[in-house]
């Protein structure tokens, strides 16, 4: 119940209070309900392996953890940048276009590989699930990514040992 107590003047003229009580039983149950849709929200976002980040307007606005350790570089050094920044510049034209494309509205495949850069200036390979959703009242892009640089690894050296074998044989 919420209590509410209001100074109060009678008809006889008398002063006293007038007590209000509410049930807000239900706008209790609804904000707990909130609560937990949020902290399990929260718990995914923070506790998965791959990397999860808001960008609107080009710009990075929300992150998780994973970012940060990906990247090699600390949450103030990346909130607020462009994402173009994380981008290594063979893959960054493509990447813009996507980008755009994918916030105008146009319909493409949102699963894709590409390269990103890290803090020292390495490339890393990277699997990114992207597309549009609201945030904030605006169209932002939700983009997961996934480090693809084992996969690269084998599917390279599988490549060298499929040439080697060709080679071979040949011989």
């Amino acid at each position: 119940l919420f209590c509410r107590i209001v100074p109060t003047v009678f008809d006889d003229g008398r002063t006293g209070v007038s007590i209000i009580l509410e049930d807000i039983t239900s706008q209790k149950k609804a904000e707990d309900a909130k609560k937990e849709s949020e902290e399990k929200y929260r718990t995914l976002v923070n506790r998965a392996n791959d990397v999860i980040c808001v960008l609107q307007d080009g710009v990075i606005k929300m992150f998780n953890p994973r970012l940060p350790e990906f990247w090699g570089g600390s949450e103030e050094e990346i909130m607020g940048r462009p994402f173009t920044d994380f981008v290594h510049p063979d893959a960054l034209p493509e990447l813009i276009s996507n980008y755009n494309r994918r916030i105008s509205g146009e319909s493409f495949p949102s699963l894709y590989e590409t390269t990103m850069m890290r803090k020292d200036g390495s490339r890393s390979f990277v699997e990114l699930n992207a597309g549009v959703i609201m945030f904030e009242g605006r169209p932002a892009d939700l983009v997961i990514a996934r480090d693809i640089n084992d996969r690269k690894r084998v599917q390279e050296a599988l490549s060298r040992s499929e040439e080697l074998y060709r080679t071979l044989s040949e011989a």
